[in-house]
């Protein structure tokens, strides 16, 4: 299908708005974490808050957001980690997807503020994500319960799903994977190509916050790009990626990967899409939100598109 007119219109103007230019380099990316840190994070609107059920509680030291659907009991929960090049607070447009899946598909949200690099490491996040999951266990079960996340999010998503196997600790039902950010090594060949392409990132700023976020352990750690892990016995696990966005060379890997060890990953590719384009108000946004609560609701029957 053709691009609509809207998705043309939005990417020429992402552009305008400085992104690009924030993942030129370490020092144009240090000065966009500033200004964001200034900026701090976004919250739920006032028109969320009456159309939702949201509560704010403190975990390990974190702020963690639940979002329930004010209509009736939640069957399915969504822990969802945003994404921001693991440097960057929660945008605005994340509570705008959180708020059209909890309508499609009523299912409830947990959204925690992690801590972000280059302040913390992997490490830290993960010491907040483990015991959270473990609660979240304990109050939902794991057959109710996905990840689910747009790129880093998405990389710590699978990376959580990882070790989780690894302790032995219940799986949840599934993964759903937007635009992920699974090799922050970023040597895949087709990238430098990609990055002309692509209207939001660079190589050279995803680069730093990797580093930045792996701290001590080596940008390509599993814990920092789990598409060096292994996906053997993985819940089903649905990507979405598109071909105009830097990261999409990490998503056709990761369905090899889950073709040669056994593993069940639903690719949807969409054309000259952007970057986490279903965060984004136009029409391919709600054509992948209704392949996103197709997953939830029936995560083995999804099939690739």
């Amino acid at each position: 299908m053709m691009p609509s007119l809207r998705s043309r219109l939005v990417k020429l103007f992402l552009p305008l708005t400085g992104i690009k230019h924030a993942f030129g380099g370490e020092a144009a990316m240090r000065r966009a974490i500033a200004r964001d840190r200034l900026a701090g994070p976004a919250l739920p609107s006032q028109g969320m808050r009456r159309r939702m059920l949201i509560e704010e509680t403190r975990f390990a030291g974190s702020r963690v957001f639940t979002v329930r659907p004010r209509s009736r009991e939640a069957k399915t929960h969504v822990l969802y980690l945003h994404g921001g090049a693991f440097v960057f607070d929660i945008f605005w447009r994340h509570w705008l997807l959180i708020e059209r899946l909890v309508a499609r598909t009523r299912c409830s949200v947990s959204v925690p503020l992690y801590p972000l690099a280059p302040e913390h490491t992997c490490q830290d996040v993960f010491d907040l994500l483990r015991p959270l999951y473990a609660d979240l266990l304990a109050m939902h079960g794991a057959g109710s319960i996905f990840f689910m996340g747009d790129s880093a999010g998405a990389s710590m998503s699978l990376a959580l799903a990882q070790q989780a196997r690894k302790s032995q600790t219940a799986l949840p039902a599934g993964l759903a994977l937007i635009s992920p950010a699974l090799d922050m090594t970023l040597s895949d060949e087709r990238q430098p190509e990609l990055a002309r392409l692509d209207p939001m990132l660079d190589i050279p700023g995803s680069r730093a916050a990797g580093r930045w976020y792996a701290g001590a352990r080596d940008p390509a750690d599993p814990l920092i790009s789990p598409l060096f892990g292994s996906l053997a016995g993985l819940p089903p696990i649905a990507v979405w990626t598109c071909t105009h966005d830097l990261l999409n060379p990490d998503a056709r890997r990761l369905q090899a990967k889950a073709a040669a060890e056994g593993a069940f990953v639903a690719l949807h590719e969409y054309e000259a899409m952007v970057h986490v384009w279903p965060l984004l108000r136009i029409p391919e946004a709600e054509q992948a939100i209704g392949e996103m609560a197709d997953f939830l609701q029936n995560p083995t029957r999804v099939r690739a598109s």
